[in-house]
């Protein structure tokens, strides 16, 4: 009887596994669930990773395109900067081809050096009365807006590509790209790359780039003879002064207290007319070689400031396609991914 009751027991206990068995066999499983509730697409890990290189490779298109840019605003602004300056170079040579500027350069031996004098002129001239500070300075903002703009338009752009993406890359945080709209690109990248202080920047380079000029154009021959031709014909005044009131007082016909002011007055008039006739001949033989040194180094120098204004806004669009970068690859890690 114990038996009987014992394997009888054991029978009955395992009819029911033996049952689930025999389903668990022939179970099927069930079709995705549309409701959203069961994800078959979080396993395809090829899809994701596809979408993030090509949402990168968006970046980096963007990032070429954007220097790109910089360099056809940087040629076309200083171009037109330019034009101004190399206007300023006639205007320091109508200056320097007068008698008055002759007799500020004489001035000049008693009161400062005579190639400072003629340096200050040609910074008045070329720079300062073009406001050449104000115009890079304008430039360089108009430059790190572009870059800005840009950026911030893409961002946009590639959240709505990822919210029409398939559903094989799964679940996504989009938030990181949400965040990076127009004032917090350029928040960021003056606070890392130091190009937010852009009227600064751009001071500092017109600052470089005028000394730069005027030092180059001084070391020239034509500036160095200038210079020192005005110590040498002061040396020759003193002469010059006795003869110019010797010729005037002979051509005067009155006698006496009068034939003293006639000959002062013709000694002037003399005077001033030997000295115009000696500054037009210098202007004949000098002028277009002057013009040309000068304009060669603002060729150099132009070229020169080029580099280095599309190299500092490099920078900026470097650091800005890094933040996209950033915030590409962080809605690609949220919570849900590796469940």
């Amino acid at each position: 009887t114990f038996v009987r009751a014992f394997i009888l027991t054991i029978i009955l206990l395992a009819l029911p596994f033996f049952y689930a068995a025999v389903k668990i066999s022939n179970w099927v499983p069930p079709e995705p669930d549309e409701t959203g509730m069961f994800d078959p697409c979080r396993l395809d890990a090829h899809s994701r990773e596809q979408l993030r290189m090509q949402l990168g490779a968006e970046v980096d298109a963007e990032r070429t395109q954007a220097m790109q840019a910089v360099d056809e605003e940087v040629d076309q602004g200083l171009d037109v900067m330019f034009v101004d300056i190399e206007q300023g170079v006639d205007h320091y040579l109508d200056w320097y081809f007068t008698v008055v500027g002759e007799y500020q350069r004489l001035a000049a031996v008693f009161t400062a050096d005579v190639a400072t004098t003629m340096r200050e002129q040609l910074e008045k001239y070329l720079f300062a009365d073009n406001d050449f500070d104000a115009q890079l300075g304008a430039l360089d903002i108009a430059l790190e807006e572009m870059t800005t703009a840009r950026f911030a338009q893409l961002t946009p752009q590639l959240r709505q590509e990822l919210a029409s993406a398939s559903c094989e890359i799964g679940t996504l945080a989009v938030v990181p790209l949400s965040e990076l709209d127009h004032d917090t690109l350029r928040a960021s990248a003056a606070a890392t790359s130091g190009v937010g202080a852009g009227i600064v920047a751009s001071k500092a380079l017109a600052s470089k780039t005028t000394a730069a000029v005027v030092g180059k154009v001084a070391a020239k021959k034509t500036f160095q003879t200038g210079a020192a031709l005005a110590t040498k014909t002061l040396a020759k005044k003193g002469s010059s002064t006795l003869l110019s009131a010797g010729v005037g007082t002979a051509v005067c016909a009155p006698t006496g207290p009068l034939a003293i002011l006639c000959g002062v007055t013709a000694g002037v008039i003399t005077w001033f007319t030997v000295d115009k006739a000696l500054v037009e001949l210098d202007e004949v033989l000098n002028r277009e070689e002057m013009r040309t040194e000068i304009l060669a180094v603002l060729d150099e120098q132009k070229a020169l400031l080029g580099e280095q204004l599309a190299e500092k806004h490099y920078a900026r669009i470097d650091h800005m396609a890094r933040e996209v970068n950033a915030a590409v690859h962080k809605t690609f890690v949220p919570a849900s991914d590796g469940m």
